[in-house]
């Protein structure tokens, strides 16, 4: 009887990136938190996991930068908070179980809230526990993009697409493997979503660079502490000073405002990069 009045209850009214800062532990033995705030780039789309009318997220951008951990704590947050279906799809079956191993299984042994969910199960006709794992009223299966079957096996209603432009033509001779997984949602089309990730790679033949041209192009404008005007913050825009021999200082790195042209000292920087929890700084261009 409890567990059924557990189920009945109405979801956390909470964001992605909220739920990380509440929940997430990034270590085990240290207990060491998750800050949104040291990934302010991540903050937007982390919230439109949770906007309204959002069906896609298409994430394209330079690696070790933020898709992973979008990923993480969205998967997280479904996990406890919203629990469903989850079919986390990667290139090659290496790739699968190098996030399930190393990412996703470090994160619930860390996370009070998702250890005490998560079972790990034997997916059908394998001994392998490592890519499928149960929690209450859903499951995530990681899989690999070239395994057609994999793609069109049970309902799925949040679909994660990782280094899509490292994905085959063809998932053997079913056709494209993101037609294949997200085709899986159709059950759930009031409440589904899917999350595209990766970084770029050929100008005008990457699978991301055209989905991401296809969305409405949203991107971080961070306001000059000297002068406020918004901008995307550019490497182009960061210059320093060199010696007499020509070799770079870098302590006198500074981003210059494209606006006023005044330097931002790196505490400037990211403090300014804290005003990204403002939504409305994140627009298309």
């Amino acid at each position: 009887i409890k567990a059924y009045q557990e189920s009945q209850k109405p979801p956390e009214d909470i964001t992605v990136d909220a739920w990380a800062d509440r929940y997430r532990f990034l270590n085990e033995k240290t207990n060491e938190k998750w800050f949104t705030s040291r990934v302010a780039v991540a903050r937007g789309p982390m919230r439109a996991v949770t906007e309204m009318g959002v069906r896609t997220i298409t994430v394209m951008t330079a690696t070790q930068i933020l898709k992973t951990e979008l990923i993480l704590n969205a998967v997280g947050y479904f996990m406890h908070i919203d629990p469903c279906p989850i079919l986390a799809v990667y290139p090659k079956e290496g790739a699968a179980k190098k996030f399930s191993h190393t990412r996703l299984k470090q994160m619930v042994k860390a996370t009070p809230v998702l250890r005490a969910l998560v079972t790990e199960t034997k997916q059908r006709d394998s001994s392998d526990t490592t890519l499928y794992k149960e929690f209450p009223v859903g499951f995530i299966n990681i899989v690999s993009s070239r395994n057609p079957d994999d793609l069109a096996m049970l309902p799925i209603r949040i679909v994660v697409l990782d280094e899509i432009d490292k994905f085959e033509e063809s998932s053997g001779k079913e056709g494209d493997p993101v037609d294949l997984a997200e085709e899986r949602m159709s059950k759930f089309a009031s409440n589904c979503l899917s999350i595209r990730a990766c970084s770029p790679t050929v100008k005008n033949l990457s699978k991301i660079e055209a989905s991401y041209e296809s969305s409405d192009q949203r991107k971080p404008f961070v306001p000059c502490p000297h002068c406020g005007h918004k901008q995307i913050l550019y490497w182009a825009n960061v210059h320093w000073d060199k010696d007499e021999a020509g070799k770079a200082i870098p302590e006198t790195a500074q981003y210059f405002c494209t606006g006023c042209g005044v330097g931002w000292t790196e505490a400037e920087r990211l403090r300014a990069l804290q005003s990204l929890n403002d939504i409305s700084l994140w627009r298309q261009t």
